[in-house]
């Protein structure tokens, strides 16, 4: 068996412990184009059709900042009037 395969046949632990730093910074580059697909994703369903390099040059404001959907008000039901 290989090392990794005899490894997880022993039953070992795989991966980095709970609990213990990374040795090294992440590259973010993958989280950035995800939060602008989800962003585009969102004015999309808003009828604003931008490419995602939008989204990538020009970061949201703050969390507070982010568009809702539109509410769509809701008409309450019609009586009839007996005369």
């Amino acid at each position: 068996m290989d090392g990794l395969a005899r490894a997880k046949h022993q039953g070992k632990k795989m991966g980095r412990p709970k609990g213990s730093k990374d040795s090294y910074k992440r590259r973010k580059g993958g989280y950035l184009i995800r939060h602008a697909k989800e962003r585009q994703k969102e004015d999309k369903k808003l009828g604003i059709n931008r490419n995602v390099e939008h989204y990538l040059e020009n970061p949201p404001l703050n969390n507070k900042n982010k568009k809702k959907h539109p509410k769509v008000p809701s008409t309450p039901p019609v009586k009839e009037v007996s005369k």
